[in-house]
């Protein structure tokens, strides 16, 4: 509780841009935690939600949950540190987290886990590149990109019609 009441302080006495939080973390998909009570969203990274599927050598598999998966093991049980970039339309703390000084956004593009989220920032194209040309994580696999799929659920929760997946949904590389 004494944990929590901190970070609170620490957030609420800053302004958005400069907040930090650190403590323990829980993780609720490949992009976002909860940091000592807080909600926090990976900033400048997109990974698949936590149901979302994707389809590697003909066969269906949860990428989603995969995705947050690899997320707790780069966290483990270490204390996350967490730099505030904003926050988001959800009330969110937009950031930069570490583990023992392993940036998390930066980890999880480069493993292949998220994509860079183009639309807010192009701090992890480069490392989005890489993992695409070496196939890994989700880059082994066809898969429509995590906005597309929110999307196509938020279509299909409203009552019309689902629409079919984009014509880009990401392949493998081939190099």
């Amino acid at each position: 509780m004494k944990m929590m009441l901190v970070a609170m302080a620490l957030v609420t006495a800053l302004p958005a841009q400069a907040q930090t939080l650190s403590g323990p973390a829980e993780v609720v998909d490949g992009d976002s935690l909860s940091v000592a009570g807080l909600s926090v969203r990976l900033f400048g990274i997109d990974a698949p939600e936590g149901k979302q599927t994707c389809t590697r050598s003909g066969e269906i598999w949860r990428c989603g949950k995969e995705a947050a998966s690899r997320l707790r093991g780069l966290i483990g049980s270490g204390r996350v540190d967490c730099r505030g970039r904003g926050m988001d339309t959800y009330g969110r703390t937009l950031a930069t987290c570490a583990v023992s000084g392993v940036e998390l956004n930066r980890a999880m593009v480069e493993a292949g886990w998220a994509t860079a989220f183009r639309k807010y920032s192009q701090d992890y194209v480069r490392e989005e590149d890489q993992a695409k040309a070496a196939g890994r994580g989700i880059w082994s696999s066809q898969f429509q990109q995590p906005e597309e799929y929110r999307a196509a659920q938020a279509i299909t929760r409203s009552g019309a019609p689902a629409r079919h997946a984009p014509a880009y949904l990401a392949a493998p590389s081939r190099n």
